[in-house]
């Protein structure tokens, strides 16, 4: 049977429980993880929104160029796939 005084010391029989180890790179992939599975949005997402973004207004532009020149080539682009819908 055990002291009871060994118990309050600190001094049991039982093994020290082990908890793993994540340092380096590991541990940074677990920590992002844990933020992403909380419901955060992931950074490949917000990469994937703006780039989608960036091409949106590169093709607002271009038809708003293309709308004023309309003798430029992209113009005549524009009038030729307007004429083809129609």
């Amino acid at each position: 049977m055990r002291d009871e005084k060994s118990v309050e010391v600190g001094m049991s029989t039982s093994l020290p429980q082990s908890t793993p180890m994540t340092t380096g790179v590991s541990g940074k992939v677990a920590a992002a993880k844990q933020r992403q599975s909380k419901g955060g949005i992931g950074a490949g997402a917000i990469v994937a929104i703006f780039i989608v973004l960036i091409l949106i207004c590169c093709v607002g532009a271009w038809c708003v160029y293309a709308y004023r020149h309309p003798t430029s080539k992209s113009g005549l682009f524009l009038i030729d796939v307007n004429a083809a819908f129609l």
